[in-house]
């Protein structure tokens, strides 16, 4: 980060601007170890053939503390260099030497599962296992991971047995009839055979917890004459009926809750799993109770970005080795994890976590898979078109073979591939702004105008792009002194829009009408904009918009503005930066750079940055610039280039705002409307009557 000063038009520099930062191009993407296991003390991987005893407790409550204590605790990451896109010609093979440069794989870290990186699941599904008490767990996932196979793979890992999975089953596959057993109603004998004797039944693990629970009347408890030591810990793995079923299939059979709440109650070895999302969880809950009191755990998308390395190249190892296609799947070179890494900080909305919503980031991975094998087929075909001898084919077929990886390119291609698939409405924006369709400014200076920054998100895709648009604001003397928001009016705006609007009459009231209303009245909206505008991410750039039509001082429009204010004019996080950064760069880049455009960010958003190579290398060359701010003062004053100051020290934001606000007030003051009218009818006739006799004198004197 450098500090900001500016060049006066007599060509003086003035004083660094307190507290705006201006980013350099390694603070604008997370930084990754050189090697995969550089961090591989900080992503302990457990080995899938431990025994199915040791897996039960394989997280202690002390290695979880001090989990929770190393993510709280966890400094910013440093940033590194941009990333470099590496050419065709540096990736291919050279066949001819026979020589290549060793280069490491994914395939060097124990495959490990989506699952075994759920430690809070684990937590709740070995609570489970543990309790004969406990018969449900409610699994809350996200539409973008297979909480079902999720669900069976922490089962597997940690008793050994195969879950049975109920996706849809019908009324009699769930709970069977008289002559067979259902899913929910299959109970495997856990006791010996004379159950129906009390002594027995006392022993088994069943009758302990029945004993302890309420001895039947006259029945003396034999529990108390047995020592500790032979008290069995929890049910034997292969005794367990787990069941995984999606609670949306409740859901829609309602009528069915009371019989799956008897099984619960009388089958000791049902261990029955749910899994949805929260909308479906809390619908469920709405009208069966007993899920309250259940076991509940969410299945987590974000991890530490210490160990990510290590943590992605076990999942390509697991998906190589438990996949159905995984036999096909190459193992990942390390600058194309550090890649995948990168994309999963930026899916996470904080570069010091990665975001793992597996189906997205597992097509992701099989995409660039597939760019890998065309491109190896490619020089593979090359090479042997160029061979002469069958001996050359052999030793370029045997390279071939010991040179089969994903590299950083053919992750770079599938990036492009899904950013291609669904960028659509973007191009058809991009050539709007080409044709003038939609007005941004990207140089000048205006008047009560800034450039804003927006997300899109289209429908059907959840593919989100940033967008800029044009925020104008207007004055007009009385009215309730207040800041008019027409979208509110024309019903384009959610609350919490309106919300932001009120802050702005909260921030302008608190700094110039706390002793006495505010003489003026500002009107807000913006321009070109045909569908609903929520957020409050657009306050910020408001505010200096309304500071800047009452002050008079036109704003840069070749800067565009994000942030959420307060009341006390403090800026706030927002999220969706990456997106609108790239949005006003490539308008600036369709306009034409002028090596002064730039976006204003809030401070507390600079661990959100993941940007693209092409913003990197543009802020690099000094085209294109991000800049960080933490109160409004400090945005007014790099967007007008005049100090805020106060009412007494002239030429400067506040004391034009004063100055102005008086001249009205005592204006009002001294001549109404109506005297205002009257006063410039009389003005108006004696010009009139002056020019009527200067007219008449003219003819007069040609006769």
């Amino acid at each position: 980060m450098k500090t900001v000063k500016f060049k006066h038009p007599d060509g003086t520099t003035s004083d660094t601007i307190n507290g705006v930062m201006m980013l350099e191009a390694e603070d604008l993407y997370p930084s990754f170890p050189k090697s995969i296991l550089g961090d591989s003390a900080t992503s302990k991987t457990q080995s899938p053939e431990a025994p199915a005893s040791d897996k039960v407790d394989e997280f202690s409550d002390e290695q979880l503390e001090t989990l929770a204590q190393s993510l709280e605790q966890e400094d910013k990451l440093a940033a590194s260099k941009q990333i470099k896109s590496n050419s065709q010609e540096s990736e291919d093979v050279s066949y001819s030497n026979g020589t290549h440069e060793a280069v490491e794989l994914s395939s060097i870290v124990k495959p490990r599962s989506f699952a075994s990186l759920q430690m809070r699941a684990k937590n709740a599904m070995k609570g489970l296992f543990a309790l004969n008490r406990e018969r449900l767990l409610v699994l809350c996932g996200a539409s973008s991971i297979d909480t079902i196979a999720t669900a069976c793979d922490m089962v597997r890992e940690l008793t050994g047995i195969e879950a049975t999975v109920a996706y849809a089953p019908t009324k009699f596959e769930l709970f069977g009839n008289d002559k067979e057993d259902g899913i929910l109603t299959d109970s495997l004998n856990l006791e010996s055979e004379d159950t129906k004797d009390p002594k027995s039944r006392a022993f088994s693990f069943n009758g302990i917890m029945q004993s302890l629970a309420a001895p039947s009347a006259g029945e003396v408890s034999q529990v108390g004459s047995m020592s500790l030591a032979s008290l069995p810990e929890s049910h034997a793995a292969e005794n367990f009926n787990v069941v995984v079923m999606p609670c949306v299939h409740l859901i829609d059979h309602p009528k069915w809750l009371g019989m799956v709440e008897a099984c619960l109650a009388q089958n000791d070895s049902l261990k029955l799993i749910l899994v949805g999302d929260a909308a479906e969880i809390a619908q469920l809950s709405m009208f069966w109770g007993l899920l309250d009191n259940a076991i509940h755990a969410d299945i987590v998308l974000e991890f530490s970005a210490a160990g990510a390395l290590t943590t992605l190249a076990g999942l390509i190892s697991h998906y190589q080795h438990n996949d159905r296609d995984g036999k096909f799947l190459l193992p990942f070179s390390r600058d194309a994890l550090a890649l995948l890494a990168a994309y999963c900080c930026r899916l996470s909305g904080d570069r010091r976590y990665i975001g793992l919503p597996e189906l997205p980031l597992k097509s992701l991975i099989y995409e660039a898979n597939r760019f890998a094998w065309l491109d190896a087929k490619q020089r593979h075909n090359k090479a042997l078109a160029q061979a002469d001898l069958d001996e050359q084919s052999q030793s370029q077929e045997e390279l071939f073979e010991r040179n089969l990886y994903v590299s950083q390119a053919h992750v770079l291609k599938a990036l492009a591939t899904n950013d291609f698939r669904n960028n659509f409405l973007l191009e058809s924006s991009l050539r709007e702004h080409r044709d003038r369709q939609l007005l941004v400014a990207t140089k000048g200076a205006v008047v009560g105008q800034i450039n804003g920054l927006s997300v899109i998100e289209t429908l059907g895709t959840n593919y989100e792009y940033g967008e800029p648009v044009r925020i104008t604001a207007t004055l007009r003397a009385g009215g309730e002194g207040d800041v008019i928001d027409i979208e509110r009016k024309a019903e384009l705006a959610g609350q919490i829009h309106a919300k932001a609007m009120m802050i702005i009459n909260g921030f302008l009231t608190k700094e110039f009408g706390s002793e006495q209303p505010l003489p003026v009245s500002a009107s807000l909206v913006f321009e070109q904009s045909y569908s609903e505008v929520d957020g409050d991410s657009a306050s910020l750039t408001g505010l200096c918009a309304v500071i800047s039509v009452l002050a008079g001082v036109p704003i840069r429009q070749d800067l565009a503005v994000t942030g959420a204010v307060d009341q006390f004019g403090d800026v706030q996080a927002v999220g969706g930066v990456n997106e609108k950064i790239e949005g006003f760069y490539r308008v600036c880049r369709l306009h034409g750079f002028t090596s002064t455009q730039g976006v204003i960010i809030p401070s507390s958003c600079v661990n959100q940055l993941v940007l693209r190579p092409a913003v990197i290398k543009a802020v690099a060359e000094g085209k294109f610039h991000i800049f960080t701010v933490s109160h409004v003062t400090e945005a007014v004053k790099m967007l007008t280039t005049i100090n805020w100051g106060d009412s007494d020290t002239e030429n400067t934001i506040c004391y034009r705002i004063c100055e102005r606000l008086n001249n009205i007030v005592a204006g009002n003051e001294e001549e109404g409307w109506l005297e205002q009218i009257k006063s410039r009818s009389v003005e108006l006739y004696d010009k009139l009557k002056e020019l009527f006799d200067k007219d008449k004198a003219d003819n007069h004197k040609h006769k």
